[in-house]
């Protein structure tokens, strides 16, 4: 896949700089690793839930222009609230190549109603990683930096009384 390349160069990167400890060092490492890389930084309130969406709308078999809508082979996806029912995508990461525009579908009643209001943040729902994981992770706090500990401290994981009925 394309996308392979991709990573691979930025794993080659990293070898360079071994002491990546924290997300900010993950960006710093892309950034460096090629011009044609953009790393943005984003936090939970950059990510919505389409699942309203799903409820009223059909699945888009199709683009705007007619041909069709191969899924598992779109590799950049991109949605802006202003261009109304609308998502464009492209098959490829080359940023030279344009964006192909899809309808996001007709209401299952016919016509094109959906408001873009009822999409929720996604920032209420952080997942938390295991107790076990958390556990492991603070006994590795003596090979990284005390600058790094309070981001691995602060971790979100479930409480003991939670994790119990995850140990199937």
């Amino acid at each position: 896949m394309e996308c392979d390349l991709s990573f691979g160069l930025i794993e080659q990167k990293k070898r360079q700089i071994p002491e990546v400890f924290v997300p900010a060092d993950c960006e710093t490492v892309i950034r460096d690793t090629s011009a044609k890389f953009i790393a943005y930084n984003m936090n939970k309130d950059d990510f919505y839930s389409f699942s309203p969406f799903n409820e009223i709308t059909n699945d888009q078999k199709k683009n705007s222009d007619g041909y069709p809508l191969k899924w598992k082979e779109i590799c950049w996806f991109a949605y802006h609230k202003s261009e109304r029912l609308t998502f464009r995508y492209k098959s490829t990461l080359n940023i030279d190549v344009e964006f192909i525009s899809c309808l996001m579908a007709t209401s299952k009643v016919g016509r094109p109603c959906f408001n873009f209001s009822i999409l929720k943040p996604l920032n209420g729902t952080s997942i938390k990683i295991k107790v076990a994981k958390y556990k492991n992770l603070l006994s590795l706090l003596e090979y990284i930096p005390p600058i790094h500990h309070t981001f691995y401290k602060n971790m979100k994981h479930r409480p003991w009384h939670q994790a119990k009925k995850y140990l199937i």
